[in-house]
C-alpha cells in the first residue's frame, strides 16, 4: 500500500525486481508517471513467485518483463491505458509464455 510518482519527469521502475526473489506481493500501491509500474530484472532459480494485486497505474504501463522467465500473477490491476497491449512491455500471450498469468484487470474505457 505504498505511493509511487515520478515527479516532473517519469521514473523508469516504481519497483525493480531481480535476483534471488521468492514469495513478492506488491498489492494496493499506485504508480504515477512510472514509465513502468514494476520491471522484471534477471531471476535466480526460476523468477519471484511473485502476485502483483489491486495495484493502480496512472500515465505509465504496468510491467516490463525484460524478458526473463517469471512465476507471477498480475490480477484486479487497475490501468490507465485503453488495452492490455498498452500496458505491459509485450502482449499477454508472450507473457503468459514467459510464466507470468492475468486475471481479472481493468483497462481504460
Amino acid at each position: 500500500e505504498c505511493g509511487f510518482e515520478g515527479v516532473g519527469s517519469d521514473f523508469d521502475s516504481g519497483i525493480y525486481v531481480q535476483g534471488a526473489t521468492a514469495n513478492l506481493t506488491v498489492k494496493r500501491c499506485i504508480f504515477r508517471d512510472c514509465t513502468y509500474a514494476i520491471t522484471h530484472g534477471a531471476f535466480a532459480g526460476g523468477g519471484p513467485d511473485a502476485i502483483y494485486q489491486e495495484n493502480t497505474v496512472l500515465a505509465g504501463k504496468m510491467l516490463d518483463s525484460g524478458g526473463n522467465a517469471a512465476v507471477a500473477l498480475v490480477a484486479g490491476n487497475w490501468l490507465q491505458n485503453a488495452t492490455n497491449t498498452g500496458s505491459y512491455d509485450a502482449t499477454v500471450a508472450t507473457l503468459q509464455g514467459q510464466g507470468i498469468e492475468f486475471s481479472g484487470n481493468h483497462y481504460s474505457e
